[in-house]
């Protein structure tokens, strides 16, 4: 890879970091603003999307580990990282999909 195509990476890598960990701080903050609110109003629903922007957070963070990786590992365990993060975000959306059917 040349230089260039390699600083490219790097910067596109960063930048997706930073809008993943913004993400997670929305999700932490819609999560308590949801449960604490949804409480307050008794709404099971609004508790619902709470627990379900708790999942998201979730998933964000196992993407955020996942980027910062980059370029500390070799390519090998960076792809061995990335098929072990793709069994564990469906894991996460499968509990919530558990959570909810058990609330009928």
């Amino acid at each position: 890879m040349s230089f260039s195509k390699k600083a490219d990476t790097d910067k596109l890598y960063r930048k997706g970091l930073k809008l993943e960990y913004i993400t997670v701080v929305y999700n932490v903050l819609e999560a308590v603003a949801s449960i604490v609110f949804g409480g307050i109003a008794g709404s099971i629903a609004l508790i619902g999307f709470g627990l379900d922007s708790i999942v998201e957070s979730l998933s964000g963070l196992i993407l955020v580990w996942r980027l910062r990786q980059h370029g500390k590992i070799s390519k090998e365990k960076e792809e061995r990282i990335e098929k072990g993060q793709r069994g564990l975000s469906p894991l996460h959306f499968s509990s919530s999909a558990c959570m909810f059917s058990s609330r009928q």
